[in-house]
């Protein structure tokens, strides 16, 4: 039987014994009235009444004496009765002593468990830093110290970027192992009035305080050519690649989501440049809310019909004709007008968007070439493949698929790969290449 339930079926049983008590007196009262001798009619009457009266009395009181310190028992519990009540009652020696002092260990421990487990709330569970909760608290008690002080305070966004393929090939324990040692470098490379937390998966925030925009930048390099080194994972050397960005209070900004949110677009034009550190400059949030609104709208852009394929000849001057032309993508957006290729082909590739495009785009090059042989026109079409095309074996299948579905022989296509879509992955892109040569 729990604590609770015991106190609950003490104190019924305290209640119940004085109530029963006033019905007990009020029997033998009752009783002993018959047996007085009494002539007088109307003190015969008064005379059950009154005892009746003094029985229902002596219950109350019975009754108050036992709810009383049921009633302080409940406000101890409840942490509502002032020191002066409750010392008493801790030192009764009766059953109300001893629940009294029950009922107080059962608060304190209940007081204990909760701030641990407060405090567990605040720390992540792997590298022992601060989560996310409290980053709020931090950046405004450091913001509010910056304007006391007028000087300067960093907020670092940092993307650790090959965690994911640590813990892919070695497993999720060398995972953590990285991310303790992504975590000591980070402490070891800040000062006591800093704050490194963990903020996602593998996304770590950094409030660098008390210092100029130039002291807080150079510890931010600093942090990232740290994060950059090597790490041993299972007796292997495995390089880490980072991209961070910084917003400067109170330069960038002077609110705590404004900054956030402005180290965290300039981490993401990091990564997307594989720089190691941004540093966030006006007109940022704009361009990247474009960015945002054109990744999320190229998803319809073919159901839409927005997408145009254009082709451009390549002349022989010898021969004056027209043997060979390069497939052009154009994008008509609905509202934002002519969107230019260098600027929504890497939006694709980042979003992972870029494969479904050239599989639209060499479905549109093959029907084009259906109807030209058709008409006895022999044209060679060239098409650009992305480097994430040369990734996986989908674009040889998809190959196979449309020159059969428009018998279109493979060699009226030629197929342009840059050198540094070859070297992301050499191994992969050379067997890509090799089965598409083959067909």
């Amino acid at each position: 039987m729990s604590f609770s339930t015991r106190l609950a079926a003490t104190l019924s049983v305290l209640i119940l014994l004085a109530a029963s008590t006033g019905v007990l007196l009020l029997h033998l009262a009752t009783d002993a009235i018959g047996w007085l001798p009494t002539r007088d009619p109307v003190v015969g009457a008064l005379l059950p009444l009154s005892v009746a009266l003094l029985a229902a009395l002596v219950g109350i009181s019975l009754t108050r004496l036992q709810v009383r310190p049921v009633q302080d028992l409940t406000a101890l519990l409840a942490g509502e009765l002032a020191e002066k009540r409750a010392e008493p009652i801790r030192r009764r020696v009766d059953e109300i002593g001893t629940l009294a002092r029950g009922i107080e260990a059962l608060r304190h421990a209940l007081e204990v468990r909760n701030e641990r487990m407060d405090q567990q709330r605040k720390l992540d569970p792997v590298t022992g830093l601060p989560n996310r909760t409290i980053v709020r608290d931090r950046l405004e008690m450091a913001m509010a110290r910056a304007q006391r002080q007028q000087s300067c305070l960093g907020v670092l966004h940092v993307n650790v970027i090959k965690l994911g393929a640590i813990n892919d090939r070695y497993g999720h324990h060398a995972g953590d192992m990285a991310l303790k040692l992504v975590a000591e470098r980070l402490m070891r490379g800040v000062r006591g009035s800093d704050t490194v937390c963990r903020i996602g998966s593998s996304e770590f925030l950094v409030i660098l305080e008390d210092g100029r925009d130039e002291d807080l930048l150079r510890v931010a390099a600093a942090l990232s050519e740290r994060l950059g080194q090597d790490i041993s994972v299972r007796g292997k050397q495995v390089r880490l690649r980072a991209a961070s960005g910084i917003a400067l209070f109170p330069l960038h900004g002077r609110g705590w989501e404004m900054l956030l949110r402005r180290a965290d677009v300039a981490r993401q034009h990091a990564r997307e440049r594989d720089e190691a550190l941004f540093v966030y400059t006006e007109g940022l949030d704009e361009e990247h809310l474009r960015e945002l609104t054109l990744q999320d709208d190229f998803q319809e852009a073919i159901p839409r019909r927005e997408l145009a394929v254009l082709y451009q000849p390549k002349m022989v001057l010898a021969q004056r004709r027209v043997n060979q032309v390069e497939a052009l993508v154009r994008w008509q957006h609905g509202k934002l007008g002519l969107i230019r290729p260098d600027e929504f082909i890497p939006i694709a590739e980042r979003s992972g968007q870029v494969r479904l495009l050239t599989h639209w785009v060499l479905e549109q090059v093959m029907r084009q070439q259906q109807e030209w042989q058709s008409q006895n026109m022999e044209i060679l079409v060239a098409v650009n493949l992305s480097a994430l095309d040369l990734r996986e074996n989908q674009i040889v299948h998809v190959l196979k698929t449309l020159t059969r579905m428009y018998g279109v022989p493979p060699s009226a296509l030629i197929l342009e790969v840059t050198e540094s879509a070859i070297l992301g992955d050499m191994s992969m892109a050379v067997s890509i290449i090799d089965a598409l040569q083959r067909e």
